[in-house]
């Protein structure tokens, strides 16, 4: 099921779910400036405000993804994957992403040049990949960087959100608010299947009435899991334990004394450890990662 949360504002009817003046006070103070959180597509908001607000030809839109990316196993989302397991025998494929490195920030800014990238679509952390930690500072750079050139910064926290690396969401470390915040998995809880998309008016308001739709959008069961979720979250200090107790993991596991572990890595609870190779005269292990 997929959550719709919306204020009683200018929002299409067909995504309108009410709620409680103190639900919605809970929202906007748990996600300070966000307005709306709707079930919707990522592509659809953005891609919209390539074209009415910024004025890009038609079908010219382009996105920027990074290697090493999940989303997601549509065929859209796999368009822009960089896993050969994924793309084989799925095509053909949806065009328009612009693929560059993790955590590089120079070559985000080469692509940033290119008047028809509409967003830099990024995961704050790249589970899949790893537990790709970047470089201190990425985060926040990446997003003045589309502040400047007038591009959406959208963070993928499907993963890494809702208390599980030490901050309500991963962006949060680095004080970054993005323009479209993709959440899922957590904000339930693991009650059930909820997924969301967090954006402002200039940004949600681009979809008018009738041009997307959900089966199980604005679902009212699917709110008030999401909300309960969200006050244990709040009221249990989740995001404080997970920092506090990931700190302690981290130390412990580096303080093991073996020359198999290469790496321990991550933030909060979400964690990985890189193991060497083994090579015997008839075998090779390949390197693992435990998350």
């Amino acid at each position: 099921m997929k959550i719709g949360i919306l204020r009683e504002t200018k929002i299409p009817p067909d995504n309108r779910v009410p709620l409680t003046p103190e639900q919605c006070r809970q929202i906007e103070a748990d996600y300070p400036g966000i307005k709306i959180i709707v079930q919707s597509s990522k592509n659809r908001c953005f891609n919209d405000k390539a074209y009415t607000k910024k004025g890009i030809a038609e079908n010219q839109a382009k996105i920027i993804v990074c290697e090493g990316n999940f989303h997601g196993r549509t065929i859209t989302i796999v368009s822009m994957s960089t896993d050969p397991d994924a793309k084989k025998d799925f095509g053909p494929f949806t065009p328009g992403f612009i693929t560059i490195p993790y955590n590089d920030i120079p070559a985000l800014e080469k692509e940033l040049k290119d008047p028809n990238v509409a967003g830099f679509l990024v995961e704050p952390i790249q589970g899949e990949a790893g537990v790709f930690v970047p470089d201190e500072g990425y985060l926040k750079k990446a997003y003045d960087l589309c502040k400047a050139n007038n591009v959406l910064f959208i963070a993928d926290e499907v993963q890494t959100g809702i208390a599980r690396t030490g901050k309500l969401l991963a962006v949060d470390h680095e004080g970054v608010h993005a323009d479209i915040l993709i959440l899922g998995k957590a904000i339930s809880g693991g009650v059930m299947p909820v997924s969301a998309v967090l954006a402002d008016d200039e940004i949600m308001l681009c979809i008018k009435p009738g041009e997307h739709g959900s089966t199980f959008g604005g679902n009212p069961i699917a709110n008030k899991v999401a909300i309960a979720a969200l006050e244990v979250v709040k009221d249990e200090k989740l995001a404080e334990n997970a920092e506090k107790l990931g700190q302690i993991f981290r130390k412990e596991l580096k303080n093991i004394d073996s020359d198999r572990i290469e790496m321990v890595r991550g933030k909060g609870l979400l964690n990985a450890i890189a193991i060497k190779p083994v090579s015997y005269t008839h075998l090779t292990l390949p390197t693992k990662r435990i998350v």
